[in-house]
């Protein structure tokens, strides 16, 4: 009989009283008898751990020595070049607003108008600043991105035709938040203007000198704001031949309201051109829905 079929019926005949079990003692002897091979295949799956280690390593190296280098030395170069670093910066920054010549223009009793026509180039910034003509106070302005504008002052003594703009604070718009910026400003400065007529403001007995312009302004968006600027501009070409403007004060969405501007003076032009325009990324501009009762506000 050989030896191991021996020992293993021994194995079976085994009845431990204190001890190994049959178990341990069948685990043990595998062990023993298998020792050797077990301690091969580790190596074997060692060498091939440590072969494919090392043959990952000694490919990037040989990657870096013959390619990697020359990437670094261009990335470096690239850095390092201040043509396009400028380029860079430049792409990102906001573009300067683009401003026209001051019109001085005739007003009552001697005063004076005075206008520029400035606009905004930028997709993705807008703008809030002060601004001023000769040494009159200053007062606040915006222009949102890609907007054309009158800056215009009243009622002026002086003549100064020198547009002064201080404190000028530009705001990037949230691309993560707002993804066409056209259609966001489009969609909220929706403003339609009709049935504008104009006449001549008469009293009883003699002529006011005032020209009565009335028109509807209707909110097409769907916001509801405590203020929407409308510049009332007579053009002739290019040309400026005057300039008014009037506020509108709680103007909710969906709502028509009828307006009347007085105009002092014979106006320049027939045609009339009503321009809203309207600071909708200043949250403190938007009006609070008035909902029913038992409903969120």
């Amino acid at each position: 009989m050989p030896k191991e079929e021996a020992i293993n019926n021994n194995l079976k005949q085994y009845r431990p009283v204190e001890g190994p079990t049959h178990r341990q003692l069948t685990i043990g002897l595998w062990w023993v008898n298998n020792r050797d091979l077990l301690r091969r295949i580790l190596i074997g799956c060692l060498i091939f751990v440590s072969c494919l280690s090392w043959g990952w390593t000694l490919y990037n190296f040989g990657y870096y020595i013959f390619q990697g280098i020359l990437e670094d030395e261009q990335i470096l170069a690239d850095i390092l070049a201040p043509q396009v670093n400028e380029n860079v910066v430049q792409a990102q920054m906001a573009k300067d607003l683009e401003i026209g010549s001051v019109a001085v223009l005739n007003s009552a009793n001697s005063t004076y108008d005075m206008a520029v026509k400035v606009r905004n180039p930028n997709k993705n910034w807008y703008v809030r600043f002060n601004y001023s003509f000769a040494n009159e106070e200053p007062q606040a302005g915006f222009i949102m991105p890609q907007e054309t504008k009158y800056l215009a002052s009243f009622l002026n003594q002086g003549t100064g035709s020198r547009l002064q703009l201080t404190d000028l604070k530009w705001h990037r718009v949230n691309a993560s938040e707002i993804k066409d910026v056209a259609s966001f400003v489009r969609d909220h400065i929706d403003i339609d203007i009709s049935d504008i007529s104009i006449g001549a403001l008469q009293f009883a007995d003699r002529s006011s000198g005032l020209q009565q312009i009335n028109f509807t302004a209707a909110n097409n968006s769907a916001y509801n704001y405590w203020e929407v600027h409308l510049y009332l501009v007579a053009e002739s070409g290019s040309r400026l031949l005057g300039i008014n403007k009037y506020v509108l004060e709680k103007f909710k969405s969906g709502e028509e309201k009828g307006v009347s501007v007085l105009w002092s003076g014979s106006l320049p032009s027939r045609n009339i051109a009503i321009i809203p325009s309207i600071d909708i990324f200043d949250e403190d501009n938007y009006m609070p829905f008035e909902l029913g009762p038992g409903q969120l506000k």
